[in-house]
């Protein structure tokens, strides 16, 4: 990364894995002696009551118009004037913002990271400090099957209280919002990393096997959920306690 360069922005689709490499980037800057504060731009979603809605009426999770931007606008002109910052913490397992909130206190030190599908998005941030921005885009791509999907099944299930039907019906709209808000900012990054594992899909097996035998054989999504229990069937698994404790996978793995 280019000196002189505190603001690091990280961005890329629906389970590339920007919380992990968020966290990644802060501990390599820590055990250089810097000081970094990730700030996730999932922290200020809006409430369900809110948010934007699709035209089947569900939550557009993945417009910027759900996220507060006037709020997010306010606490990124505070960082940049390196005030004592309060930042909202939003519980997706009771899919709401919290009361609590936390605290940073950048310096002029301070390397920021933003993390978040929109991170590179100009207009989200504002302000002339993205000018001087170093910005990175994950993106997890894999030739034989929907990578994502497979992680987001796992993850939801794991992590946000969500079944795989639940996941099923939210991802063309995902997969929309790519295409429509992620992808055309794809060409201002400086890196691009592309997080796929060539042996993920033995890895998330066993989780991803038991989320989709759920969903029952009338649903209409039964169709995508076989196709994906086929190519599991066809992978032996990988013991959990082989995959390093570092592994960007664990953002999606049960812990335990």
């Amino acid at each position: 990364m280019e000196k002189g360069k505190h603001l690091i922005l990280l961005a890329g689709a629906s389970c590339a894995g920007k919380t992990t490499t968020s966290k990644k980037i802060e501990e390599e800057i820590e055990k250089n002696g810097g000081h970094a504060e990730t700030v996730s731009l999932d922290d200020f979603y809006l409430n369900p009551a809110d948010k934007p809605k699709t035209r089947d009426g569900i939550p557009d999770y993945e417009s910027p118009k759900c996220l507060d931007l006037e709020l997010i606008r306010r606490s990124f002109d505070s960082i940049s004037e390196k005030k004592k910052t309060p930042l909202p913490v939003f519980d997706f397992q009771k899919r709401h913002r919290l009361e609590e909130w936390r605290v940073i206190n950048p310096d002029e030190h301070t390397f920021i990271v933003v993390e978040g599908l929109h991170a590179l998005n100009p207009d989200i941030i504002g302000g002339d400090s993205i000018d001087n921005a170093y910005r990175i885009y994950l993106t997890c791509e894999s030739p034989a099957y929907d990578a994502k999907l497979l992680r987001r099944l796992v993850r939801d299930n794991n992590y946000r209280n969500a079944s795989a039907e639940l996941t099923f019906s939210l991802w063309d709209n995902v997969k929309n919002g790519e295409i429509k808000y992620i992808f055309p900012f794809k060409q201002i990054s400086d890196t691009i990393i592309n997080t796929f594992f060539e042996y993920e899909l033995s890895a998330l097996k066993c989780e991803g096997m038991a989320v989709l035998e759920k969903v029952d054989r009338d649903s209409i999504y039964y169709p995508k959920a076989e196709y994906l229990m086929n190519l599991l069937s066809n992978v032996n698994p990988v013991d959990k306690k082989a995959i390093p404790p570092t592994s960007l996978l664990w953002e999606f793995l049960k812990t335990t």
